[in-house]
């Protein structure tokens, strides 16, 4: 119950003879897509970007308000100048009033994959970003709460982002919003070091 969802994937490839040492996510974003979100970057002028995807589908998993404002406020006290875009349901959103980020303006996941695969730095709790992340094997800060169970399996080891580049934090309790932020900018300033 604890083997990760790709161990599992290649078990059902080798059941039909399909190489399996190859194995990774693949994601192929139109280029319509694109080119609206480098239209979008450029706006900004970015030099480094970071994408901070704050919500999932359910809210022991959301990060907190005070977890977004205090990552942003670490990311900003490493340098200034790097760029913060929320992803998120435009509703979601809404409820976002921090200063110094960007909102996504686009409504689409492909969109938002578009803006992950262009992040220097990717933050989620677990959800589909995290695995998106992994696809373009980017740095990615991925929040977990502790063994929480779904379906019997346990979620942090199953779901787990699972490469290199990603560091996976996990709570004390089923909560990510009890993460502490100090925790989280640790991990940041290890990923965003000059």
């Amino acid at each position: 119950m604890e083997k990760h969802i790709t161990g599992r994937y290649k078990e059902v490839l080798s059941l039909f003879s399909l190489d399996t040492e190859n194995y990774q996510y693949s994601l192929a974003i139109p280029q319509t897509i694109e080119d609206e979100v480098n239209a979008f970057l450029a706006s900004l002028a970015i030099k480094r970007l970071v994408v901070i995807n704050p919500f999932t589908a359910n809210k022991s998993r959301d990060l907190s308000i005070e977890q977004i404002d205090g990552i942003v406020k670490g990311i900003k006290k490493i340098d200034e100048s790097i760029t913060i875009i929320i992803i998120g349901t435009q509703a979601s959103l809404k409820e976002i009033a921090i200063s110094g980020v960007e909102k996504s303006p686009f409504t689409t996941f492909m969109h938002a994959a578009a803006l992950v695969k262009d992040a220097d730095l990717v933050i989620s709790p677990d959800t589909s970003w995290v695995h998106v992340a992994c696809a373009y094997q980017h740095p990615l800060i991925a929040l977990y709460g502790n063994s929480e169970i779904l379906g019997g399996f346990v979620n942090n080891k199953v779901w787990a982002p699972n490469y290199s580049q990603a560091t996976q934090i996990i709570s004390q309790d089923s909560a990510v919003s009890s993460i502490p932020v100090e925790r989280i900018t640790q991990e940041i300033e290890r990923n965003l070091a000059l």
